[in-house]
C-alpha cells in the first residue's frame, strides 16, 4: 500500500480502506481523468466486491475532502482529477481526451466583486490535441 496516500486519508479524518486507497491511487496515477465507470473497469478485477456506488461514495467523499476534485465538461460525465492547485483543462473535439492546462495568474485574473469568495477556477479550452492535428497532417 502507499504510505503516502494512507496518511493523505488520516490527515483528512478519512479511515483508509482497501478501496479507499485503491480509488485514490488509481485517480492520482493517471492524467485521463477518470469516471466512475472507467474506475470500475479498471479495479473490479482486483477488488471482485467493488460496486459503482461504493466508487461514487468514495469520490464524494474524497472530493470533500479536496483529496481530488471533480470536473464537468460541456455537461459531461462527472470526471475526477487529482491535480488540486488551480489549473483548465482542454478538451480535444477529435478524440475527446482531456488534458490539464497550467494557468498564468497574471494574465488570468478575474476581479470578484466585493462580498464574493473564489472557492475554485474551472477553465475549459476546447479545439484538437496535438495527436489529432498531426493525424490531419497526413
Amino acid at each position: 500500500m502507499n504510505t503516502e496516500n494512507i496518511l493523505l486519508l488520516k490527515e483528512a479524518g478519512i479511515k483508509p480502506s482497501l478501496v479507499r486507497l485503491k480509488i485514490l491511487s488509481f485517480v492520482k496515477s493517471v492524467t485521463s481523468h477518470p469516471t466512475v465507470d472507467m474506475i470500475y473497469k479498471e479495479l473490479a478485477s482486483e477488488i471482485p466486491t467493488l460496486s459503482r456506488t461504493s466508487i461514487y461514495n468514495t469520490l464524494l467523499l474524497l472530493t470533500g475532502a479536496r483529496l481530488l476534485r471533480s470536473v464537468s465538461i460541456d455537461g459531461d460525465v462527472m470526471r475526477f482529477d487529482a491535480t488540486m492547485p488551480d489549473h483548465g483543462h482542454f478538451r480535444c473535439s477529435e478524440c475527446g481526451q482531456i488534458f490539464d492546462l497550467n494557468l498564468d495568474p497574471q494574465t488570468h485574473n478575474i476581479v470578484l466583486p466585493s462580498g464574493f469568495k473564489e472557492i475554485r477556477r474551472d477553465l475549459f479550452v476546447y479545439g484538437k490535441c496535438p495527436y489529432c492535428n498531426k493525424c490531419d497532417e497526413n
